[in-house]
């Protein structure tokens, strides 16, 4: 049956090797199911992924696209703050993860056809303004994920072979280019289902890389003879500011924010109402090995606890080499799933008829929109080139409006949708929500002003766009 004015196809689904075409109304409704066929016969033009990841891949894939780079940064905002604030910041932004995921699980069941949260959007919001500012939001947080994800894959490579030649000379932007060489590789997967034993991977490495480089901090927490700078720990921080303390905020707000691409996960899970289950798994592996990570490195560094965990480390010992080893491993598997998303979007908008064609065409096709991507990501990465200033400015910025707020106002006017199917909002659900929204803003104007100072004298020291000593 051919598209109308009145219909559309918004997504494919696998069944018993099969795939089934279904057609949604323009409100995002499952309107009815056409006739089944191979999966070459999907109707391409309709965009949506096949349905077929298990909530424990889409647990994995939420692993590594929250645990990223967020983990390796958290020393560095437990010294901005001190312990007493750290703590309580690490214990809330955990629950607003989850929260917000329990919201969209519930708006992808009244809106079957969003696939992703362009498409929960439309569905929902239905205003144009908006859809523009989310589409500029989305892609600059996206890409700039991508940037951080790039840079720490670039400086794991220069530890792992510090100590062979001169790779010491090399510089930062020339150790990018070399990490994209890899990334072009790996970026071929084209799902989340294709990637499934790369994500369990992945979950693997970050778990080892985390471990090492705690397990070597705490063997040398008594010895004075360490290299490392040091300093004493403090329950708050005799120095904290408005602007450390927000800076701190933002970091531990990139670190759990997963609920960008909640839609688009939720758009590959082959039975969404699971989708709370992937929580069980992803929230308890995010907060142990969160908490194992910053405790150890502000523990044995104290106030000089900055960059990453692995900063932590002598460079060129064993210990740094095999930490470092992990951790590219990491970020290889973590890059490629916020390539995904952007590529396949890129796909969609470049050249939808082969979105589903894995023939020769969609390949080259899927190539060029892989490559767009890695190329803004490095132009981006080497724009900011310091680690946890990028990190927090993500946070700061892009993350409440996109993880906090784009879903709360997607709610809001998707209230009577839900009501229609027995999900109605209560008043403790929208009071939740106020109080999100409320640190949200404040976050976004605070430490977004906060980042780009940051950025300014980032700038002004040895870490320019490009410079060969911004490591």
């Amino acid at each position: 049956m051919p598209e109308d004015s009145e219909t559309e196809v918004f997504e494919s689904v696998r069944h018993d090797s099969k795939v089934m075409r279904v057609y949604a109304s323009t409100d995002g409704s499952r309107m009815r199911i056409e006739a089944l066929g191979d999966e070459k016969d999907i109707e391409s033009m309709s965009g949506a992924p096949l349905q077929l990841a298990t909530w424990q891949t889409i647990s994995m894939i939420q692993i590594a696209d929250i645990v990223g780079t967020g983990v390796l940064a958290l020393g560095s905002a437990f010294a901005g703050v001190g312990w007493i604030p750290a703590f309580l910041l690490m214990f809330s932004f955990l629950p607003f993860n989850i929260y917000i995921g329990l919201m969209l699980s519930k708006l992808k069941q009244a809106y079957p056809g969003a696939f992703n949260s362009f498409k929960l959007s439309q569905y929902t919001v239905k205003n144009k303004v908006f859809k523009w500012i989310h589409y500029g939001m989305f892609y600059s947080w996206a890409l700039g994920l991508s940037g951080a994800y790039l840079q720490t894959f670039a400086m794991s490579l220069r530890s792992i072979f510090i100590n062979v030649g001169s790779a010491s000379t090399i510089c930062f932007w020339q150790w990018q280019a070399i990490g994209c060489i890899v990334l072009a590789v790996t970026m071929q997967v084209r799902s989340f289902h294709d990637g499934r034993i790369l994500y369990i991977v992945n979950a693997v490495s970050i778990a080892f890389t985390v471990l090492i480089a705690s397990g070597y901090m705490w063997g040398q927490m008594d010895n004075p003879q360490s290299t490392i700078a040091r300093a004493p720990s403090e329950l708050v921080a005799t120095n904290l500011t408005w602007r450390s303390f927000v800076g701190s905020m933002s970091t531990f707000c990139f670190a759990y924010a997963g609920s960008p691409i909640y839609m688009e996960l939720l758009g590959e899970l082959s039975e969404p109402r699971d989708f709370p289950k992937t929580f069980l798994i992803s929230s308890p592996y995010q907060l142990v090995f969160y908490l194992i990570s910053a405790v150890s490195q502000y523990a044995f560094q104290g106030s000089a606890s900055g960059g990453k965990i692995t900063d932590a480390l002598p460079e060129g010992s064993s210990v740094s080499i095999a930490a470092n080893a992990f951790l590219a491993t990491h970020m290889i598997v973590t890059f490629l799933c916020k390539a995904q998303i952007i590529s396949r979007d890129i796909h969609l908008n470049m050249f939808r008829k082969t979105v589903m064609d894995f023939n020769w065409k969609g390949k080259v096709h899927w190539f060029i929109c892989t490559m767009i991507t890695l190329s803004v990501s490095f132009l981006v990465s080497n724009a900011v080139p310091n680690f946890n200033t990028l990190l927090e400015l993500l946070g700061a910025f892009q993350t409440p409006y996109l993880g906090f707020m784009v879903p709360s106002i997607c709610y809001f006017c998707g209230r009577e949708k839900l009501k229609a199917i027995g999900e109605a909002p209560t008043s403790l659900a929208w009071a939740i929500i106020a109080v999100i929204n409320i640190v949200a803003v404040g976050l976004l104007f605070l430490g977004t002003t906060s980042a780009c100072i940051d950025v300014v004298d980032s700038w002004k020291s040895s870490n320019a766009p490009f410079s060969c000593a911004a490591m």
